[in-house]
């Protein structure tokens, strides 16, 4: 074994506490690479292979704060570079103190998101960072090699709290939909080709809106745009007319206070409809008529305040299902039956006040997993799926920041996929990334 910097050992698929100091370049500890080997396990009493060999390279590229793995630059507020995989991105992502004077350490990414621009090799690659300065939208566009261009910044006010994308005008072009807290407003960026959003339209809100997704909500091929407020129990729906206004504003009542939502075509009409994760204590499925307006069709009682909610097929019966967690820390799963029903499962978990922030296939199997942040103290956890309802070798990753906000992308087109999440340290804003192979 070897290790230059820091790692962890890793047996059975779990990370024990020990570091592996070799003492090269160790007290920079910028980047490490850790050689790992762990065991075949099988199903049903013989150890279960997350792998297909006995012995496995695990190779863990890790990037800022995390206990005994994570690679960590001190004074970076961004990922910094770690292999030859990413020959550019220390040079990218460079500390905010350190490119911009008004930019202290107090500037803290607030969301983060991946999409596809215009071609099969662009990408976008945007954080939202705020600070006393206010709120900016940080673009970088990422080619499949992991050549990352240069930081493009565009001023999206003091408080936008909620960031989503989409092409609103039908020029193949993604664009960047944001909206205010305080000033009550929906601002859409448009994506003028050229690697600028520039041209923008500002649309005004009665109310603090923090929750924000586009969809096609009536069937006209034009992405429309729907907001959710603070402890309030309706949503806005703006209807996009496709000349760059938004008319036929219409108010959607629920029954309960709205935290969360999600659109999909959960009833395979395909048809957009919109599931709200409520803080009563309870799911709430709302189906698309297909004229813009919709039926309450089911309550599910969850007896705690849904924290966050995410919709995936997760068991490959091309229905989608609803994973959402609460308070208990559990993550729970209602999975679709086709038949306008659901029969629930709750798996456990050892993170206390656990959010699940992402659905995604961590190992190769064709079977999404669950990916789970706890903010305090601090851990990443990832419960691979079986496939017929039941998740195992839960994998936890604890960390020495505060992890808010995680989103999944390969980004260097090896076929795996990454996790990249944004949380805090103190006062500083964190960007990590993990890569690893099984």
């Amino acid at each position: 074994h070897w290790s230059i910097g820091s790692a962890a050992l890793i047996v059975n698929g779990k990370f024990r506490d020990e570091h592996l100091h070799l003492g090269l370049f160790g007290w920079y500890n910028s980047w490490c690479i850790g050689f790992f080997e762990f065991w075949i396990m099988m199903n049903y009493g013989l150890p279960a292979a997350m792998c297909s060999h006995a012995f496995y390279d695990f190779i863990i590229f890790f990037m800022y704060y995390i206990h005994g793995i994570i690679c960590r630059q001190r004074k970076s507020h961004y990922i910094t570079k770690t292999s030859t995989s990413y020959p550019n991105l220390k040079e990218t992502f460079q500390s905010a103190n350190e490119n911009n004077d008004e930019e202290s350490t107090v500037s803290r990414a607030k969301s983060i998101m991946f999409k596809r621009l215009y071609s099969e090799e662009l990408w976008i690659f945007a954080l939202h960072t705020s600070n006393v300065y206010g709120t900016h939208l940080k673009i970088f566009l990422n080619f499949a090699n992991g050549h990352l261009t240069e930081e493009k910044k565009f001023s999206i006010g003091y408080t936008t709290v909620k960031i989503s994308t989409g092409d609103m005008n039908n020029d193949k072009k993604v664009d960047v939909i944001t909206t205010d807290f305080l000033t009550r407003a929906i601002t859409i960026l448009y994506n003028t080709g050229n690697e600028t959003f520039d041209d923008r339209t500002i649309i005004p809100l009665d109310e603090e809106a923090n929750i924000l997704d586009v969809a096609d909500i009536n069937g006209d091929n034009q992405l429309d745009i729907i907001v959710a407020y603070s402890d309030k129990n309706f949503i806005t729906i703006l209807f996009n007319m496709g000349n760059g206004t938004f008319l036929n504003e219409t108010t959607y009542e629920t029954d309960y206070v709205i935290h969360t939502f999600e659109i999909n075509d959960i009833n395979n009409d395909n048809i957009s409809d919109i599931i709200i994760g409520h803080l009563d204590g309870n799911i709430s499925i709302h189906l698309n008529k297909g004229n813009g307006t919709f039926i309450q069709q089911m309550v599910y009682l969850t007896y705690r305040t849904v924290y966050s909610l995410l919709l995936s097929d997760m068991n490959n019966d091309n229905k989608v299902d609803i994973i959402f967690s609460t308070d208990s820390g559990n993550f729970e799963v209602l999975f679709n039956t086709g038949t306008e029903t659901f029969y629930h499962r709750v798996i456990s978990t050892n993170l206390y006040g656990a959010n699940v922030r992402a659905i995604s296939d961590i190992n190769n199997d064709k079977i999404p997993d669950v990916i789970m942040t706890n903010y305090s103290p601090g851990e990443i956890g990832v419960y691979f799926n079986i496939g017929n309802g039941t998740f195992t070798n839960e994998t936890i990753f604890p960390e020495r920041f505060l992890p808010m906000e995680i989103k999944l992308l390969d980004i260097n087109a090896d076929g795996r996929m990454e996790i990249i999440t944004i949380g805090e340290n103190g006062r500083d804003g964190v960007i990590a990334m993990l890569l690893f192979y099984c």
